[in-house]
C-alpha cells in the first residue's frame, strides 16, 4: 500500500513534466488519490454541508470534540485536488487532535482565479465563526497550496480586525508564488512529487491578472506579527522547503511561534500516505497532539 501511494505521487509529476502545461491532465491525476485504497479512521463521520455559499464536508472521528473546529483547505496548486481526494488525512489529522474537521471544497484555477479560492477560505471562516465556534476553539489546517492559503487567511483576519484562530497546521506549504526560494532549483531532482517545469503556469492560471507578490497570494510577501503559533512540517527533498525556512525565520523575527519541523528525504505531502506509512502516521500524530495542546 505504501508504494501505491508514493508511485501515485510519482504519477502526479510526471504530469507536471509533460511537456506541455496540460491542467486537465494534472487535475486528473491529482484526483486518482480518491480511487487509491485507504482507510478512514474508525466510526468517522462525513456530513456534506456549505459554509458563506462554499461545499465543503464535516468530518467528525469517533470521540472528536464539537465543541471546537479544524478547517481543513487541501493541496493541488490551486488547480486541482478536493476535499474527497485529501479525506483521508484530513480525517486522521483530526482523530489524532480529537477535533471535527470543516474539509473546504474552494474553487479552482483556471475557471476560477484568485480570489476565489481565497473568497471561499474566509467566507467559510467568517461562517464558522459566526455558528459559535469561538477562535480559541479553532485552528487551521492545510497542505502545499493549502497551506498557502491558510496563511493568507490569517493575514487576511488580522487585517480585517476578524478574531484569528488558536494555532495553524502547515504540511510542505506553498508560500510564495515568486519562487525565490534556492531549493527549487538545489532540490529540482529529488523532489519525488513537484516539479518545476510548469511551475509559471499554475502561477498564472491562479493568480491570473494580479500581483504575485502580493501577501494575500504570497503570504511570505506580508507581515506575519500578530499572527497564532504555527508547526510546520516539510521535507529536506523537495523544492519547498525554503518556503517553510523562511516561514519560520520571518515569524521569528516578527515574535510569531513557528516550529518548523524538518524530514529527511522524504516526498512532498508524505502524510497523504497516512495510515499506510509509518512516516505518514508518525507526522500526523505530530500535527493532531500540537493542535490538540492549542485548542483547549
Amino acid at each position: 500500500m505504501r508504494l501505491t501511494a508514493w508511485g501515485a505521487r510519482r504519477l502526479i509529476k510526471s504530469a507536471l513534466e509533460a511537456p506541455t502545461c496540460d491542467l486537465m491532465l494534472i487535475r486528473r491525476r491529482m484526483g486518482i488519490r480518491r480511487w487509491l485504497p485507504s482507510v478512514l479512521p474508525p466510526g468517522l463521520a462525513v456530513t456534506p454541508t456549505t459554509l458563506g455559499g462554499v461545499r465543503c464536508d464535516w468530518l467528525t472521528p469517533r470521540g472528536a470534540r464539537t465543541d471546537r473546529a479544524i478547517l481543513y483547505f487541501h493541496g493541488g496548486g490551486y488547480v486541482g485536488g478536493s476535499a474527497r481526494s485529501m479525506r483521508a488525512l484530513a480525517a486522521w489529522v483530526g482523530a489524532a487532535a480529537r477535533t471535527r474537521v470543516c474539509a473546504v471544497d474552494y474553487r479552482l484555477a483556471p475557471e476560477h482565479p484568485f480570489p476565489a479560492a481565497f473568497d471561499d477560505a474566509m467566507a467559510v471562516y467568517g461562517a464558522v465563526l459566526a455558528a459559535g465556534v469561538t477562535p480559541a476553539r479553532l485552528a487551521l489546517l492545510g497542505d502545499s497550496a493549502g497551506g498557502g492559503l491558510a496563511v493568507a487567511a490569517m493575514l487576511a483576519a488580522r487585517d480585517r480586525g476578524v478574531p484569528l484562530p488558536a494555532a495553524a497546521a502547515l504540511i510542505s506549504p506553498w508560500l510564495d508564488l515568486t519562487a525565490s526560494g534556492g531549493s527549487r532549483d538545489i532540490n529540482a531532482a529529488s523532489d519525488d512529487v513537484l516539479a518545476l517545469r510548469h511551475g509559471a503556469a499554475l502561477v498564472a492560471a491562479y493568480a491570473g491578472r494580479h500581483d504575485p507578490t502580493q501577501p494575500y497570494l504570497s503570504p511570505l510577501r506580508g507581515d506575519l506579527r500578530g499572527l497564532p503559533p504555527m508547526l510546520v512540517q516539510v521535507s529536506t527533498s523537495e523544492i519547498l522547503l525554503d518556503d517553510s525556512l523562511a516561514l519560520e525565520a520571518q515569524g521569528r523575527a516578527a515574535g510569531v511561534a513557528v516550529i518548523c519541523d524538518r524530514w529527511e528525504g522524504l516526498p512532498h505531502d508524505w502524510q497523504a500516505a497516512v495510515p499506510f506509512a509509518p512516516e505518514a502516521r508518525d507526522a500526523v500524530r505530530a500535527l493532531g497532539g500540537f493542535l490538540d495542546a492549542r485548542l483547549g
